[in-house]
C-alpha cells in the first residue's frame, strides 16, 4: 500500500522550489515557469496519481506563481486554486519547534531543561530515559524509539494529547537513549504540550497568536474540523496497489 497524502504534495512543492532556486538566471526561471511549469506539474501529478496540488513560487519576497492544479477530492469536480487549504501534517513540527525556540530565546524555558521539570508526570519506558530526557531530545527524535514506532496505535484515536503522553512509557524503545535517530510524533506532541505549562496558553492559541495572526493566515487552523468545514479545502487520499 502506498499512501499519497497532502504532505507528499507539499514535499513535491518544496522540490519544485528547489528546482527554481537552482536555475542559472532569472530568465531561465521565467522561461521554465512560462513554458514548462504546467507540463511538469501535470506530468508528475499523473505519475504519482495525486488528485490536486497548489503551487507557489516565491523569489526575493515576491510571489512569482500562485495557482492550483487538479481537484480537491478524487471523483469530484471542485478545483484546487491558490486559496485551497491543505493539511500539512508533520510540517506543523516547524511551528512547534519554533515556538519552543522562541520561549528559549525569551528565557522562559531552556532547550536543555529536563522534560520532568515542566511535566513531572512524564515517563518513558525506563527510569534513566525518563530522568534524562530534555526538551531538546524531544525535538531531535533521539529518545530511543525507531521511526513511527507506536504511531499507528494512536492514528485516528480519540485520546487527548494529555492521554497520549500519559501512555508514552508503554512504548519499549528499539534503541538505547540518544544512540540513534528515530522519527517520533509523540515526542513533538509532548514538546508542544510544554508550551501551555510555560505560558498558560494552549499550543493551538500560541500558534494562532505568534504565527497565523502576524502572517495574516486568516483561514489557517490547528483544528481538523475547521479544515473539514471550510468551503475550499482538500481531502487526504490513499492509493492502494
Amino acid at each position: 500500500m502506498r499512501k499519497l497524502t497532502p504532505v507528499i504534495q507539499l514535499f513535491y512543492l518544496i522540490f519544485l522550489l528547489i528546482i527554481f532556486s537552482n536555475q542559472n538566471s532569472v530568465n531561465a526561471q521565467n522561461s521554465f515557469i512560462n513554458d514548462s511549469l504546467d507540463k511538469y506539474v501535470l506530468r508528475e501529478m499523473n505519475r504519482w496519481q495525486v488528485p490536486g496540488i497548489a503551487v507557489a513560487v516565491v523569489k526575493n519576497g515576491k510571489v512569482v506563481v500562485s495557482k492550483g492544479y487538479g481537484v480537491r477530492a478524487d471523483g469530484h469536480s471542485a478545483k484546487v486554486d491558490e486559496n485551497t487549504l491543505f493539511m500539512i501534517a508533520s510540517n506543523t513540527k516547524a511551528f512547534t519547534g519554533t515556538s519552543v525556540a522562541i520561549l528559549d530565546y525569551e528565557k522562559r524555558l531552556a532547550l536543555d531543561d529536563k522534560v520532568t521539570k515542566w511535566m513531572p508526570s512524564f515517563k518513558l519506558y525506563d527510569q534513566l530515559s525518563t530522568n534524562e530526557a530534555t526538551i531538546r531530545d524531544l525535538l531531535c527524535h533521539r529518545i530511543g524509539l525507531e521511526t513511527f514506532q507506536g504511531d499507528f496505535l494512536n492514528w485516528g484515536c480519540n485520546l487527548s494529547r494529555k492521554e497520549l503522553i500519559e501512555r508514552f512509557n508503554l512504548h519499549k524503545p528499539t534503541y538505547s537513549f540518544r544512540s540513534k535517530w528515530g522519527y517520533c510524533n509523540l515526542a513533538f506532541v509532548t514538546a508542544g504540550e510544554i508550551i501551555p505549562l510555560v505560558t498558560d496558553t494552549s499550543w493551538d492559541d500560541y500558534i494562532v497568536a505568534h504565527f497565523f495572526k502576524p502572517l495574516k493566515m486568516e483561514r489557517s487552523s490547528t483544528k481538523f474540523n475547521n479544515l473539514l468545514n471550510d468551503g475550499n479545502s482538500c481531502r487526504a487520499h490513499t492509493l492502494v496497489d
